[in-house]
């Protein structure tokens, strides 16, 4: 008996709609929890294009735009490589804010500048397959119809959204010429997080050496089910942008862009969505290191290099004493006066004399 190659073309064609719908947004997002997490990073998820051939999608994001105490958030088309472009009005708002020189501008500037992420392919070792709580909660999220875009025991890929200190890490790993996505020689990754919040969380990633290099199980088409993440992030146009910005709709007069203190001070992002696995950098709360004018603190333009604020700008600022004012914490010479130098002269004269 042949093979039905009728069968076997319907099932590629299924497959291929279920990679189309996981790349349009049938996807999870992962975060590691408190303790030891195990996760695989997955192999690039495109040989084509600008992208080809990462393991991380890099964005960069603006958390939290707008009046309101839960704004909006908006991946730059500037500032992101290989954007879109075609102009930013939250990187010219902040701009504007770090032109003012005032301090509460500076501050509202770091809030508002786009903080960068790197996005990649990952399978949880801990939760590597869909099973029927996830079928179920993807149905109860998508009532309205359509079919879910995995089975039951498919490999479960979702998306882990990390910030530059594990990016740093990653990077250290495969500067050893060792390629940790590679489906057969690849390595599983241990992350250890420690602490909740933005400012206590801690991690440390390192291989897990023990187990050492080994091969990938995956149940499917790994190249179809890894997820597009160029698709992931959705840019918006300038308008829809500085709408956001400013508290307007499209079906309200259009302003132009507040100057620096007329718009109110946008609220820090919710823990789930600030860079929350961002260590503190090692000069954190150190008076000695700190210094509101630098732009390696502050944000803006220093040597022809262009920074953000550091994301723990207004914890150091509120813990720490300025960096000038401590260096110039030794009293300053005095020029005497002329009385004073003509009585310190007698006073020598009548030393010499003695002597």
């Amino acid at each position: 008996m042949g093979v039905d190659f009728g069968k076997v073309k319907d099932k590629q064609q299924a497959m291929d709609e279920k990679a189309a719908q996981r790349a349009a947004g049938g996807y999870k997002y992962w975060s590691p929890t408190v303790g030891k997490n195990s996760i695989r990073i997955l192999p690039p998820w495109t040989d084509e294009g600008p992208n080809a051939n990462q393991f991380d999608r890099e964005v960069y994001m603006h958390w939290n735009i707008g009046p309101e105490e839960k704004g909006a958030t908006f991946p730059c088309p500037e500032k992101t490589p290989n954007g879109p472009g075609g102009g930013c009005p939250i990187c010219e708002y902040v701009a504007a804010l770090r032109a003012s020189g005032d301090p509460a501008d500076a501050e509202m500037a770091g809030d508002s500048a786009a903080k960068v992420r790197h996005y990649s392919n990952v399978i949880d070792l801990d939760d590597p397959v869909y099973v029927a709580k996830d079928l179920k909660e993807w149905k109860e999220k998508h009532a309205g119809g359509g079919d879910c875009p995995y089975d039951l025991g498919d490999s479960k890929v979702q998306i882990f959204s990390y910030g530059s200190m594990i990016y740093k890490d990653l990077l250290d790993i495969f500067a050893d010429n060792i390629d940790i996505t590679d489906p057969q020689s690849g390595y599983d990754v241990v992350i250890k997080r420690e602490g909740t919040g933005k400012t206590s969380t801690k991690y440390r990633v390192h291989l897990d050496l023990g187990k050492g290099a080994c091969p990938l199980e995956f149940t499917g088409d790994l190249a179809k089910g890894l997820i597009d993440l160029d698709a992931v992030s959705t840019f918006k146009d300038y308008t829809t942008m500085q709408n956001a910005l400013n508290g307007t709709t499209p079906a309200e007069p259009q302003e132009t862009l507040p100057p620096a203190r007329q718009q109110a001070a946008p609220a820090l992002p919710a823990a789930a969505e600030v860079e929350d696995d961002e260590e503190p950098p090692e000069c954190f709360k150190d008076d000695s290191v700190f210094d509101p004018q630098d732009a390696e603190c502050a944000g803006g333009e220093k040597e022809g290099d262009e920074y953000d604020a550091c994301p723990f700008f207004a914890e150091c600022q509120a813990a720490c004493q300025p960096k000038k004012a401590k260096r110039r914490g030794r009293k300053a010479a005095t020029v005497p006066s002329p009385e004073d130098a003509a009585v310190s002269a007698l006073e020598a004269e009548m030393q010499n004399a003695v002597k």
